[in-house]
């Protein structure tokens, strides 16, 4: 194997549970888009078949492996195809990111003796339960246990807050000064509210009835940890404050007629919209009064920081890792409480003069610390230091004054 450095670019074997538009996923392919291609080459690898990112990738001219396999020895199988990339590859390198792709790619690393570095994309909350699992499928158990007794085969792990560098630290009982911080990273370029008025104005006759205010925007998958089920039901409190509430819910997921029954039962279901996946999210978001993440745990939060970055108003739970996000740009409610929600959302619909100062917190934050340039600039460090077994515990958090 020839040795990175001056005119030898670092090879890096991405493995990822699937190219599916999350969070991970669209990460990876801003890191790809944004480290220099004279300093670096990849091939990425999916375990689950979702591949809607596959052909931006590819675009880019790195190749895409599809692991996906069904049955009984799927994991065997893609461990088996990760072993052929790594011999036709050669990477000084194989990057881990997801449920899945980890014990996968800690085992390909270990026959083949190349380190390993695992991104650790959510708190231990991610795996449904706190070690020791209880209550989870068999399937999912043994996932959950294969990625605890594989964690010491990865030579460091990044999280992407200091909150999930935490929760790595106690689930994997490992040394902190193998945890880095590295956040993700948004493409603050694009994300300026760019619309004409008039455009925004269409979008929100077409999605919301006429005088409707305020509207209330989220977007997330519709599953347990995003929290949607405890706006549901915070919202017929805020339609007694604000009769014309509205509430737009952007995304997908298995919980969806669930949250329509919901949303049945405590009498809204004819001031909720859920739209499914869209592809307008940045329009979306300058068409709604506030934004709202009811969040029971989260890594960081795209969807978050999209709206931070696009000066959203906006009401959030407060955990860990969205404290440390938002860091004085958002109000933050206690979660699984639909009550303080409505408070919260009430609190700010009632006082339109904090809008503009918590925005302009908001954006400054972003840019301090969630401009991909700067992080896909941290991850190539990390990466090379990795490789050269240099790595120590960086802290990406920039430090900003607290709001007075």
């Amino acid at each position: 194997m020839t040795a990175p450095g001056r005119g030898n670019p670092l090879r890096l074997l991405h493995v990822i549970d699937g190219l599916g538009v999350g969070g991970a996923e669209v990460q990876l392919v801003l890191l790809l888009r944004h480290l220099p291609r004279e300093e670096f080459a990849h091939v990425v690898c999916h375990v689950g078949p979702r591949d809607e990112l596959a052909g931006e990738i590819r675009d880019m001219g790195i190749p895409v492996v599809d692991l996906s396999v069904t049955g009984r020895r799927a994991l065997r199988a893609a461990l088996h195809r990760v072993r052929q990339q790594t011999a036709v590859f050669q990477p000084d390198l194989i990057h881990a990111d997801g449920l899945y792709a980890n014990p996968i790619a800690r085992a390909a690393g270990l026959a083949a003796r190349v380190p390993v570095l695992t991104t650790m994309g959510n708190t231990a909350a991610a795996l449904g339960v706190p070690w020791p699992p209880t209550r989870l499928t068999l399937a999912r158990w043994t996932i959950v246990l294969g990625n605890r007794l594989t964690g010491r085969l990865s030579r460091h792990f990044m999280a992407i807050t200091a909150a999930v560098r935490e929760s790595v630290v106690r689930f994997y009982h490992m040394p902190a000064d193998r945890v880095s911080v590295v956040y993700r990273g948004l493409d603050l370029e694009s994300m300026v509210p760019a619309a004409p008025p008039e455009e925004t104005a269409r979008l929100r006759a077409a999605l919301v009835p006429p005088d409707s205010w305020p509207v209330l925007l989220n977007v997330g998958r519709l599953a347990r940890q995003k929290g949607q089920e405890y706006l549901l039901r915070a919202l017929p409190a805020i339609r007694r404050r604000y009769p014309r509430a509205f509430l737009l819910v952007a995304g997908e997921g298995l919980l969806r007629e669930h949250y329509r029954r919901v949303a049945a039962e405590v009498g809204v279901a004819d001031a909720v919209r859920f739209l499914g996946r869209r592809s307008d999210v940045k329009l979306m978001l300058q068409a709604a009064d506030l934004f709202v993440f009811p969040s029971l745990y989260e890594g960081t939060g795209v969807s978050l920081l999209e709206a931070m970055a696009m000066r959203r108003p906006i009401v959030a739970s407060r955990i860990p890792v969205l404290e440390e996000v938002v860091d004085g740009g958002a109000v933050l409610v206690p979660p699984r409480d639909p009550a303080a929600l409505a408070d919260g959302i009430v609190h700010l619909c009632a006082h339109p003069g904090l809008w503009e100062p918590m925005t302009q917190r908001a954006r400054r934050v972003v840019e301090a610390r969630f401009d991909i340039r700067q992080n896909a600039a941290a991850f190539g460090r990390l990466c090379r230091q990795v490789v050269e077994g240099t790595a120590r515990p960086a802290e990406a958090a920039v430090r900003l004054p607290r709001p007075g």
